[in-house]
């Protein structure tokens, strides 16, 4: 198979450029989508102030951690940090021999929350495909302890490195989310910050 020339035509070069940045405002707008759908599932105290999307994803020293920055008072109820990765296609089947790409999602992941300087946070990654449902994958026991539903909740468990993981449907995770939030509320722990 003959190697493939790169067209460096000016035209060429020009679409390369447009595609990169389409790709990189699609990857903008999934991350601020995530974060607004973490807030709302939170609902009152929270604002967007307690969650939102980190500027150039970290692609700078003052930038944080993780794909998102949260507070610590909505860490309290929602302890995950992670990498939001929209691709150009994404089937939850890929999970069972996933690709190089996929293995350093998770690899990410784990080295952003290395960096962290807060314990107890588990690793979260979301991913969608274009026009896709949104999935997230956590260790599996960090999701277990953190609702007590998610043995019934449909998803399945993969292995990475020497970890169990477990896919759901981020929306599920929301839900948790919004029960535990509720509840918090009803015993009086959550209050405004």
């Amino acid at each position: 198979m003959a190697k493939r020339e790169l067209d460096n035509s000016p035209e060429a070069k020009a679409a390369r450029v447009r595609t990169s940045r389409r790709s990189k405002r699609k990857g903008n707008a999934f991350e601020l989508l995530c974060a607004h759908k973490i807030v709302d599932a939170a609902g009152t105290p929270f604002e967007k102030k307690d969650c939102y999307r980190t500027p150039q994803s970290g692609g700078h020293r003052f930038a944080g951690v993780n794909d998102l920055q949260i507070s610590d008072h909505l860490l309290a109820i929602f302890p995950f940090g992670g990498e939001m990765k929209h691709r150009k296609s994404f089937r939850i089947e890929q999970m069972f021999d996933p690709t190089q790409e996929i293995g350093e999602y998770h690899n990410q992941v784990l080295a952003a929350l290395e960096r962290a300087p807060r314990p107890n946070i588990h690793p979260l990654l979301v991913v969608r495909g274009n026009g896709g449902l949104i999935y997230c994958a956590s260790y599996r026991d960090a999701l277990n302890q953190y609702w007590d539903t998610l043995p019934a909740t449909p998803g399945f468990v993969y292995r990475h490195g020497r970890a169990l993981w477990k896919m759901v449907l981020f929306d599920n995770l929301l839900n948790a989310l919004r029960a535990k939030a509720e509840t918090a509320r009803q015993v009086g722990i959550l209050q405004a910050a």
